[in-house]
């Protein structure tokens, strides 16, 4: 990003989000990834030229030669991704499209059979994909398949509240 005044983290964040939402920049994950030198071209997020001595992510958008493509500066492809992230953690995600991370708690919406279905805190063991149960540490029945999941809500620790206020800084 040029040198002159380039926006703070708070506010491209809030960009991001915004943008997500708008449907401005994708708020699923790129089938493909690059990095490298910078094109010349602007910033999917900031909007700033991403010149040829910074490092540019290219991500593409799907498989084809029309698929979309955005380019970010390194930092704004972090804040990009960060929020992207968040939107995903409270929408549905369907298990053939992504799994949870491995051993992660989330919240799946699990088949139980005629049409009926629960929702329960589970993991996911890779490969091969074994839902456990997180209260019981126990497979999931014969029979029982998630459909979908999301992130379950992790309330902030003190920590971690304290660790987004402005650092005092001396006179």
């Amino acid at each position: 990003m040029s040198d002159a005044t380039p926006p703070g983290d708070e506010a491209l964040r809030t960009l991001a989000r915004e943008r997500i939402a708008a449907g401005a920049l994708p708020r699923d994950k790129a089938t493909h990834t690059w990095g490298g030198l910078g094109s010349g071209l602007p910033c999917s997020l900031c909007g700033e030229l991403i010149s040829r001595t910074e490092t540019e992510m290219e991500l593409q958008l799907g498989d084809g030669v029309d698929a979309p493509v955005v380019r970010f500066h390194l930092r704004c492809h972090l804040i990009w991704e960060t929020a992207r992230r968040e939107a995903a953690r409270n929408s549905w995600i369907r298990v053939v499209d992504e799994l949870p991370p491995q051993g992660a708690a989330v919240e799946a919406r699990i088949a139980i059979g005629e049409g009926r279905s629960v929702i329960l805190t589970v993991s996911c063991e890779h490969p091969g994909a074994i839902w456990l149960n997180v209260n019981t540490g126990e497979p999931l029945p014969a029979g029982w398949r998630p459909i979908e999941w999301r992130y379950l809500e992790v309330p902030r620790t003190e920590t971690e509240s304290r660790a987004e206020l402005p650092t005092p800084r001396r006179a």
